[in-house]
C-alpha cells in the first residue's frame, strides 16, 4: 500500500546510516482526515500518504501521515513554521531521494543507467500497485456476486474476475522473476 512505500524508504535510509531521515509517523483515521482542514494543512486532495518536511534543523524533521487508523493528530503541530507539504507516494519517494537526501544510495546520481533502472521500477510499482489494488477490489466484488448467484452471476462480473486474476498473476510473476535474480527490484 501507498503508505508503506514511504515508510520502507525512510527505514532503508536510516539503515543506510542517514540519521537525518528520522521521522514521526502519525496514523490518521482517513475518515476524519478528509475535508477542507486536512487539505489546507497537509494535502489538497485530502488523501494519504502525505509528508510534512520541517527542514533539517528541526528536532524531528518529518511528520509522515501514512494510512488509516483511529489516531487523531489534530492537536499535533511540530512547528509554527510552514513545512513543505509533499503528497502522493511517488512524489514523496522522489522528493526524499532527489532533494532531501541526494547523496543516499537509493537513487544513483552519477550512473545514468542505474538511475534510469531505479526510476523505471519506481514508476512500475506506482502503476502496478494501483492496478492490482483496483483489480483486487473488482475481484472481490465479482467473487461476491459469483458466490451469491452462481451460474446466474452477471457475465461481465465473471469476465472482470477472470481478467483481474490474470493481471494480478502477471504482475506478481514479473516481481517474482526479478527477485529470484536480484536482492532488489532494480538490482542492487
Amino acid at each position: 500500500p501507498n503508505g508503506q512505500q514511504v515508510t520502507i524508504l525512510l527505514e532503508e535510509l536510516l539503515a543506510a546510516g542517514i540519521h537525518d531521515a528520522d521521522y514521526d509517523a502519525w496514523l490518521v483515521d482517513a475518515r476524519q482526515a478528509v475535508g477542507p482542514e486536512f487539505g489546507r494543512q497537509v494535502n489538497p486532495t485530502a488523501s494519504l500518504p502525505a509528508l510534512l518536511d520541517y527542514g533539517p534543523a528541526a528536532p524531528q524533521p518529518f511528520d509522515f501521515l501514512p494510512w488509516n487508523n483511529n489516531h487523531n493528530n489534530n492537536n499535533h503541530h511540530q512547528s509554527t513554521r510552514n513545512p513543505k507539504r509533499i503528497f502522493e507516494s511517488g512524489s514523496i519517494l522522489l522528493y526524499l531521494v532527489q532533494e532531501r537526501f541526494p547523496n543516499s544510495p537509493m537513487l544513483p546520481r552519477h550512473q545514468a543507467t542505474e538511475r534510469t533502472k531505479v526510476l523505471n521500477w519506481l514508476c512500475w510499482q506506482m502503476a502496478a500497485t494501483a492496478k492490482i489494488g483496483t483489480d483486487l477490489g473488482g475481484f472481490g466484488y465479482c467473487w461476491y456476486h459469483h458466490e451469491r448467484l452462481g451460474d446466474d452471476a452477471d457475465p461481465l462480473a465473471l469476465h472482470m474476475m477472470h481478467h483481474a486474476t490474470i493481471e494480478i498473476k502477471r504482475q506478481l510473476h514479473i516481481l517474482n522473476q526479478l527477485l529470484e535474480e536480484n536482492a532488489y527490484v532494480a538490482g542492487k
